[in-house]
């Protein structure tokens, strides 16, 4: 089944699209079938909910949002569709669409503001931006999905949405960026941002099975301190963070684009910790 990635999310068919895609992007086997098993509903009726041929009950749409792990926030706005689409009272049904104006209004789930998220969760538009800082930078679509190996079709659209979000603009038929500020994590929802950490994890993966050693640095260590002293070990790790990003960036060569990713989690189970 081919899905259409290019509509925004504003039916509660997209969360689940959006959630095969990304499934899919992990794993390239992954199937609808799989997908439909890890939902616990059948095929079948996931492809007719999917194209539109049937619905879902109050009762399945709860479900469905647990097993896509939805947010609070997020369970809230698919349900609300739900019910906006297939309530048998039309009354509640005029209600709930009349809801879901006001809901999307306070939680910025616009289109604009869908379309904003991707920028977030799909690493490709920020390493977009800084490849137009490398030196010998060419102003190709073809260029840069070789430089970042993706597809052509996936570059062209990302860089359509920074167009449109004023990230880039065009000057004499060559990209460039506007200047705007990148950091646009307000209000994005937590899977956004969570997507996002996940794909470069799974970069670091990739560079770890099949890249150049000589090109790379990967290292963990674990120790003990105090939990009390998280917060402090957080603002450490941002400092260094910016510290190291402002003092590799004044070089005069840019050539290359890296990623530095730093993990601070618990290894300990506090169960045994009551």
């Amino acid at each position: 089944m081919e899905l259409d990635i290019t509509r925004p999310e504003t039916t509660y068919r997209q969360y689940i699209e959006r959630e095969f895609r990304r499934r899919c992007r992990r794993n390239s086997l992954y199937s609808l079938r799989a997908f439909a098993r890890d939902l616990d509903i059948s095929a079948s009726k996931l492809s007719e909910v999917l194209r539109g041929k049937c619905g879902l009950s109050n009762h399945a749409a709860e479900l469905l949002c647990a097993h896509l792990k939805l947010s609070e926030v997020e369970t809230q706005h698919f349900l609300i569709m739900v019910e906006a689409e297939h309530s048998r009272n039309s009354f509640r049904k005029e209600q709930a669409k009349e809801v879901l104006k006001s809901f999307q209004a306070i939680h910025g789930y616009s289109e604009l503001d869908l379309e904003r998220f991707k920028i977030i969760s799909d690493w490709q538009h920020l390493a977009l931006l800084e490849l137009m800082e490398l030196d010998g930078f060419e102003s190709n679509p073809e260029w840069m999905a070789d430089r970042l190996d993706l597809d052509i079709f996936l570059v062209s659209e990302s860089l359509e949405r920074l167009l449109n979000f004023e990230l880039i603009e065009i000057v004499d038929g060559k990209y460039r960026q506007t200047g705007a500020n990148h950091s646009i994590t307000t209000d994005v929802p937590s899977r956004e941002i969570r997507e996002y950490h996940l794909q470069m994890m799974a970069k670091a993966t990739e560079s770890v099975d099949q890249g150049d050693r000589n090109e790379r640095d990967v290292s963990h260590m674990i120790f003990a301190m105090d939990a009390q002293d998280y917060p402090k070990a957080l603002e450490a790790l941002k400092k260094f963070r910016r510290e190291f990003a402002t003092n590799m960036q004044q070089g005069e060569n840019k050539n290359e684009l890296y990623s530095l990713g730093i993990q601070l989690i618990p290894v300990t189970s506090k169960k045994g910790n009551v």
